[in-house]
């Protein structure tokens, strides 16, 4: 399985099946599952969103079930320095956010997340320069806890 430029990629993460991400790593023309994790954005939202601006404690607790769902699969923790890539259209969609930009990095994802976070906690759109997108939200959410517990520097976007 190749990207566009002819990238091998060693983890792919795709976007929900039946309220479910899959991790599949790719050996030359082949992928192999890894697993599956009950995490989509929007399984999040169903189970834990009960406001149009999200507060603290949904949050947190979206954040504890999203740790406790990555903690039960070690395998799918990145020890070999591996690229995470998506080539989902929805996920794409929703962390570009009317960009074009291919690669978002932990620190990006944390402080896009955090601007979303400030909202839950009261401040102001004018001020934190954002208006509140749930899905968006927890897309991001659930990105930033994949490459925090699971050790990859970045998400990169490609296509077939």
């Amino acid at each position: 399985m190749t990207f566009k430029n002819n990238v091998v990629a060693k983890y792919i993460l795709l976007q929900k099946r039946d309220d479910k991400v899959s991790f599949y790593e790719s050996d030359q023309d082949r992928i192999h599952l890894l697993g599956e994790l009950d995490i989509s954005w929007d399984l999040i939202i169903e189970r834990f969103i009960r406001n149009s601006n999200p507060n603290e404690s949904e949050i947190e607790a979206a954040i504890n079930y999203i740790e406790d769902e990555l903690m039960k699969d070690l395998t799918l923790v990145n020890n070999k320095g591996l690229a995470l890539y998506t080539y989902d259209a929805e996920l794409s969609k929703l962390l570009r956010n009317d960009s074009d930009q291919s690669e978002f990095t932990k620190d990006g994802i944390e402080k896009e997340f955090t601007r979303y976070a400030y909202l839950s906690m009261g401040s102001s759109p004018v001020v934190v320069g954002v208006e509140m997108d749930v899905e968006r939200y927890m897309a991001l959410l659930v990105v930033r806890e994949i490459l925090n517990h699971l050790n990859f520097d970045s998400l990169k976007i490609s296509s077939f």
